[in-house]
């Protein structure tokens, strides 16, 4: 009877052991399903719940519309996460799959493809890139402007990739000829005219174009399903507008033609494949990897835009700020960086990998106001606090010093048109982001000038009639709107615009010479 009493007992037993057995089981694999922390480059580790605090505590603060962030720790992704909006007008959220426009991330991804191509040998990377053409370079129609000098024979896919090619930015900044400032290989200038060179010249070696070379050499085998230098029509159900400063939208142009400085349309899931397989150098070999991550110039310059800027300093000399060969590069206690920036209207990015730390973070914004958090989101992160912010002009929002409207809206006519940058004038300034730019005369007047310097007549004119409604009293201002108005023909209005600035300064030598040559 006392057998028949215990067997009962040790079935009980067995059942609630092994009942036991499963919650342990069920809490262990909860435990293990958390997310990992994130390791920063210091050692220190910090938890996605933090990271996801302090994104959108700053997004608030600085009014960034959307932004995506992806670390990679052993140089492979651990923490993918979106924030905000993708469309603030429709109230559509960004996900791991919203395509942007990737801005001068598209330099990254070319650079990666040129070395492919040198480890190919399909091209040499101290070769001038004219021995590669059928006919001198000023024989084609892009580059007819280079006829008066030989400077072009200096060309190379260094000088290109490097950003010493001697080109402003882009030729639109200097009346819209192409022309040297200085002799290849001497300064960095960071330029988009020298990679659209070496595009050229690929494009021609090769006999195919850039967007089928990136697919075969780096898309495809990544499977980045979701990347393309041209606009795809799978795009559409799920893409990124930009945003301006009040958080207004702005729809993107859908780009036709693949342009490697530029046009590259991304994820943040696809971009982190690609860091991931750079910083795992898939693709390329030991050498071409470290050639490509070899400074070949030293910068001194103070910011990195204007590029043209005659201003140097020693302040970055600690980090060894330098560029390599499409890469940007510094030196820290943790070893070695490498970043890529890329910047346009309503979309701001920022990667910056470091190498021996095996640690990347990417950020890419639709809001022109991203840059003003990149500071403190790469401190509190990851505890970069080597990347060179102010030479990236990343000035965080709350110390930032009021900044240049003119230059603000000069990107804006780039961009888009002179009636868009009239209008974000209007609407900046009556808003509360009216404390980020400096609105003197000298603002609007300024930029009528570039605008005259590129003979944009038209947008030179509206310029300088917003600058008389808002300094009715200026001599100068109705001063320069003449000679706005002389240049595009239009003499009447400059006759009535000198003589409105001559009423208001009799002393105006500069308006009685034009009111003499008209009357003539």
């Amino acid at each position: 009877m006392n057998a028949l009493m215990i067997a009962p007992r040790r079935i009980k037993t067995s059942k609630y052991l092994s009942f036991l057995l499963i919650i342990v089981s069920i809490l262990f694999l909860s435990t293990c399903s958390k997310p990992a922390g994130i390791r920063k480059i210091n050692g220190e580790v910090i938890s996605p719940l933090e990271v996801d605090k302090i994104v959108e505590e700053l997004m608030d603060s600085a009014n960034v519309s959307g932004l995506c962030l992806a670390v990679l720790n052993e140089n492979k992704p651990v923490n993918i996460k979106t924030y905000g909006f993708r469309n603030i007008d429709e109230n559509l959220m960004l996900d791991k799959n919203s395509v942007m426009p990737a801005a001068s991330f598209s330099k990254a991804v070319f650079s990666y493809l040129v070395m492919q191509l040198v480890q190919e040998r399909v091209l040499e990377i101290d070769k001038p890139l004219y021995t590669y053409l059928e006919k001198p370079l000023p024989e084609y129609d892009n580059y007819q402007d280079l006829n008066n000098t030989d400077l072009w024979k200096q060309l190379t896919a260094r000088t290109c990739l490097s950003h010493t090619t001697g080109f402003a930015n882009m030729r639109e900044l200097t009346g819209g000829e192409l022309k040297f400032f200085f002799e290849p290989g001497t300064h960095y200038a960071y330029s988009g005219e020298g990679i659209d060179l070496l595009q050229f010249v690929v494009e021609e070696i090769t006999g195919r174009d850039i967007e089928d070379l990136a697919s075969e050499k780096v898309f495809n085998p990544l499977g980045m399903k979701r990347t393309s230098y041209v606009w795809q029509d799978k795009f559409g159900k799920n893409h990124a507008v930009g945003h301006n400063m009040i958080g207004a939208s702005i729809e993107h142009h859908k780009r036709e033609k693949a342009k490697a400085g530029g046009s590259l349309y991304t994820t943040i899931n696809d971009y982190s494949t690609f860091i991931s397989a750079v910083m795992k150098k898939k693709g390329l070999d030991d050498d071409t990897w470290d050639l490509m991550l070899t400074p070949s110039i030293r910068i001194r310059s103070k910011h990195q835009f204007p590029t043209l800027s005659n201003e140097i300093t020693d302040k970055y000399d600690p980090i060894d700020l330098s560029y390599g060969l499409g890469w940007g590069l510094f030196n820290t206690e943790y070893g070695r960086a490498f970043f890529k920036e890329g910047h346009g209207n309503g979309c701001q990015h920022y990667n910056v990998n470091f190498i021996d730390q095996k640690t990347s973070i990417i950020l890419m914004t639709n809001s022109d106001n991203g840059e003003k958090i990149f500071k403190y989101l790469l401190e509190n992160i990851i505890s970069d606090i080597y990347t060179p912010w102010e030479w990236e002009d990343y000035l965080p929002y709350d110390v930032i010093e009021p900044q240049s409207i003119g230059r603000y809206l000069y990107d804006i006519i780039l961009f888009q048109d002179i009636d868009q940058a009239v209008a974000m004038y209007k609407e900046i300034k009556s808003s509360k982001m009216k404390r980020y730019f400096v609105f003197t005369e000298g603002e609007l007047n300024g930029l009528g000038y570039q605008m005259i310097r590129e003979k944009k007549y038209d947008a030179a004119i509206k310029l300088f009639l917003q600058n008389v409604e808002e300094f009715p009293g200026s001599a100068n201002a109705y001063d320069s709107l003449g000679e706005a108005y002389i240049l595009n023909g239009e003499i009447d209005l400059a006759k009535v615009s000198y003589e409105k600035s001559l009423e208001l300064d009799k002393n105006n030598i500069h308006a009685k010479e034009q009111l003499i040559i008209i009357g003539e």
